[in-house]
């Protein structure tokens, strides 16, 4: 199978390769550090944040409910053998459907690993997020491992949407639950997060929220 024979036998966790073999090497690059930051968690966190993403996936009608990761990364890996590239397409809805309608090898799926399967999957999922939204969804990975008995997935998405909306830095806020923001620009983020928490619930306050965020804090 060419290149993948190497894959498999001798780099297959290399997530930077796999992320270029599935979006190609541009897009690849950018999701390729996102997947390393979830790849290094701690198993529990790791599992909630990939159960976060899939839902963000489920709410934007990226994937559909019954579909699941590894299965989407082992389709993409064997498509983009096939000559079947992200690239080649105009949009990540026309991917996904060719995804879907591509006949899976089963002797082929043997040779992956679940690793090199889920890193697939989450590359092209986090790839249609980070479009769909246009946000990069890495900069909230923290935030959400930070979060991650709070942070669902309808509630990252208000996060991102208010940061939009204010043109919040996601780093400013992962500072502040680092307790490295100075007590000028405190009151600037936690108006953020109350924001942010009223899209889903709108009479929020700070005190709805402020022992969630406490927590987040002491995980940060």
């Amino acid at each position: 199978m060419g290149f993948f024979d190497s894959l498999v036998s001798g780099i297959s966790n290399a997530i930077s390769a796999i992320c270029s073999i599935v979006l190609g090497p541009v897009a690849g690059a950018l999701v390729s550090d996102t997947i390393q930051v979830i790849t290094k968690l701690a198993p529990v966190i790791k599992a909630v944040v990939v159960f976060v993403v899939e839902t963000i996936a489920d709410i934007l009608g990226i994937k559909n409910k019954d579909e699941k990761i590894d299965e989407i990364g082992d389709r993409a890996l064997q498509a983009s053998e096939k000559g079947i590239k992200k690239t080649d397409f105009e949009t990540h809805d026309e991917y996904m459907n060719a995804l879907r309608e591509f006949e899976l090898d089963p002797e082929f799926s043997k040779k992956l690993s679940k690793e090199d399967k889920e890193a697939a999957g989450l590359a092209v999922l986090i790839d249609g997020i980070d479009k769909k939204l246009d946000f990069s969804l890495g900069s909230i990975i923290p935030i959400i491992a930070a979060g991650y008995q709070w942070m669902t997935g309808e509630r990252t998405i208000a996060w991102i949407e208010q940061a939009k909306a204010e043109g919040m830095d996601m780093n400013k806020v992962k500072d502040y639950l680092d307790g490295k923001i100075g007590p000028s620009q405190k009151g600037e983020i936690i108006d953020f997060m109350v924001n942010a928490e009223r899209r889903i619930n709108p009479d929020a306050t700070w005190e709805d929220i402020k022992p969630n965020v406490k927590e987040m804090q002491i995980n940060s």
